[in-house]
């Protein structure tokens, strides 16, 4: 599986409902995550999640957490295009996204 820890990506859905949200991850360890709202309708939140990750080939990999607020996210980073690709669900509500990735650093 594709070692995230100490890493930190940076992602902008331009597609889909979120479309002009910036989000950070931050890989904290094996099992935890950040993440924080950099732009857009919820700037300034940060939240510590719960993760799973699945390395889907070399180049793809997916990874979930489900959200203090109910939310349950699943987001699949293209590390040749540089794109991710997401879902975020809620009780009544699934939004399909799509967006570019930057990688900021890595230990």
């Amino acid at each position: 599986m594709r070692d995230f820890v100490g890493t930190t990506f940076e992602h902008e859905w331009t597609e889909g409902a979120y479309t002009g949200v910036i989000y950070r991850v931050e890989f904290i360890s094996d099992t935890m995550l950040r993440w924080t709202w950099i732009a857009g309708f919820a700037k300034g939140r940060s939240d510590i999640q719960k993760y799973t990750l699945q390395k889907i080939n070399d180049t793809i990999s997916q990874f979930s957490w489900l959200a203090n607020d109910g939310l349950s996210v699943i987001i699949t980073y293209n590390f040749v295009t540089m794109r991710s690709f997401g879902v975020i669900s809620t009780k009544t509500e699934q939004h399909v996204l799509r967006g570019s990735l930057r990688k900021l650093n890595s230990q």
